[in-house]
């Protein structure tokens, strides 16, 4: 028997739709998000609910269903019109729900175009490219990777989130070094140890306001990396929290220094690729 995966939190459409697929001997499956395998049909409901916000994620699950297995036809449901081919009206249901389910398009055959350059200020060009998938697409709700972008970049440059890794990771160098030459690290002013502890505690708060929305995002492994670094009893923050306290090893901070880069490249390599994926092209 076909079978639908999906991913909602509207219980009393989805019993409705149920009723609907039974009629037509297709089966109704929830998608288990934690293993985030590929599946041959794959359909979203949105919006979704999530922490009392309504959120349209289709957009974020093409992108990594298109780099992990090609073949995924993913289509959206909602009670809406749309001209998009991979969308599915609730309202207006076709009488053969298997034809129509056979005639979607795999997100394999929507790749990334070519949109011409843009000019920074700067003054460097740089490519940009449009995602064919999202045209006609009705996003209802807060569109999800535009609050990716905002998890990734924060209010401005300086507080995005790779460059507040960054700058911890430097601070954290900068000790590796002077513990290499010494036995102290006296030449360490406190006041870089707390910029280096609030930079931390700012990225906590962060990740406090965004970590819901990780859990219908095909990003578990990354989630759960950064989850676990950024805990309030993580190594990581029991490591900065005891920094002003006592004056941590060579291994401690080396251990430190890996396990920030570990977070840059986990942020980089899985979400940041599939937010602004023209710039891993």
């Amino acid at each position: 028997m076909t079978a639908i995966h999906y991913i909602g939190t509207k219980e009393k459409a989805l019993i409705v739709f149920n009723t609907y697929c039974i009629q037509q001997h297709i089966k109704l499956v929830k998608y288990d998000i934690e293993w985030a395998k590929p599946v041959r049909y794959l359909m979203i409901l949105e919006p979704l609910w999530i922490e009392n916000h309504q959120y349209a994620i289709t957009k974020v699950w093409k992108r990594w269903l298109f780099k992990n297995d090609g073949k995924t036809r993913l289509f959206a449901a909602g009670y809406a019109k749309s001209k998009h081919p991979n969308f599915l009206n609730l309202l207006d249901l076709p009488s053969g729900l298997a034809v129509w389910l056979d005639q979607l398009h795999p997100v394999g055959a929507f790749p990334l175009e070519y949109a011409g350059t843009e000019t920074l200020p700067n003054g460097k060009k740089v490519d940009k490219y449009t995602d064919p998938w999202d045209r006609f697409l009705p996003v209802r709700g807060i569109d999800m990777i535009k609050q990716l972008g905002k998890f990734l970049d924060g209010h401005d440059e300086h507080y995005s989130i790779n460059n507040q890794l960054s700058r911890v990771r430097k601070v954290l160098i900068d000790i590796e070094g002077e513990l290499k030459n010494s036995e102290t690290i006296k030449d360490i002013s406190k006041v870089q140890a707390l910029e280096m502890k609030e930079e931390w505690a700012y990225l906590q708060r962060r990740w406090q306001f965004y970590d819901a929305l990780f859990h219908l995002l095909p990003f578990g492994d990354a989630a759960s990396f950064i989850r676990e670094n950024l805990q309030t009893e993580g190594k990581l923050s029991l490591f900065f929290k005891e920094f002003e306290k006592q004056i941590p090893s060579l291994k401690q901070i080396q251990e430190a220094r890996v396990s920030v880069e570990g977070l840059m490249r986990k942020v980089a390599d899985v979400i940041e690729r599939h937010v602004y994926p023209e710039n891993y092209w």
